[in-house]
């Protein structure tokens, strides 16, 4: 998901790069400071060897806030935490909108605790088995319900629209998320008593 999050803002940046204009803003200011752009920078022979050098050395960033690139990081985000909170002046990705799913502590290695709950429904086992705080359970489940509910809602309305050739899939697709919702959701009832 992170490598599609990125080939998009990528493109994005670059379909739109006249739009968006330069990225000279410093972060924290707002103050404008000159052309900064490492696209702007053009290898010609009336430069200096060194400004050339410079020049071919430097990190092209379309994506990443070139404020930030100047530490030494170029368009390779390691988490969506790092796409959200450096991308360049324009370019606004609200972390809440990207459908990826992070444990609660970002440290922490994923574990199977949806699908353990999905097979067996077992509040006390995810606890035991799976490390999670016991008061950290419900809230977990409901808010993944929450996402496969939102997610079929989504399905549904392109299901609408879907052309006759993906029209079968498409509806293959929403009657499998239809039942894992109504399990998952039954499941989660069950445990609510």
């Amino acid at each position: 998901a992170l490598e599609t999050l990125q080939d998009f803002w990528q493109n994005f940046a670059v379909a739109f790069e006249p739009e968006l204009g330069q990225d000279n803003n410093l972060p924290l200011t707002k103050r404008v400071q000159g052309a900064c752009s490492p696209y702007s920078v053009e290898v010609g022979d009336s430069q200096s060897e060194g400004v050339r050098r410079l020049a071919e050395i430097t990190l092209k960033s379309r994506v990443r806030s070139l404020f930030v690139a100047m530490s030494g990081h170029d368009d390779l985000f390691y988490s969506v935490a790092d796409v959200c909170s450096s991308t360049r002046a324009g370019l606004h990705i609200d972390r809440k909108l990207v459908p990826v799913f992070a444990p609660p502590d970002s440290e922490a290695p994923m574990n199977s605790y949806l699908l353990d709950f999905y097979k067996h429904g077992q509040q006390k086992a995810l606890t035991k088995y799976n490390g999670i705080k016991p008061d950290s359970v419900w809230p977990l489940l409901v808010e993944f319900d929450l996402c496969i509910k939102a997610l079929l809602a989504a399905m549904e309305r392109r299901a609408l629209i879907a052309r006759e050739w993906d029209a079968i899939a498409t509806r293959d697709v929403i009657e499998t998320f239809t039942s894992v919702s109504q399990r998952f959701h039954s499941q989660l009832k069950a445990i609510a008593v």
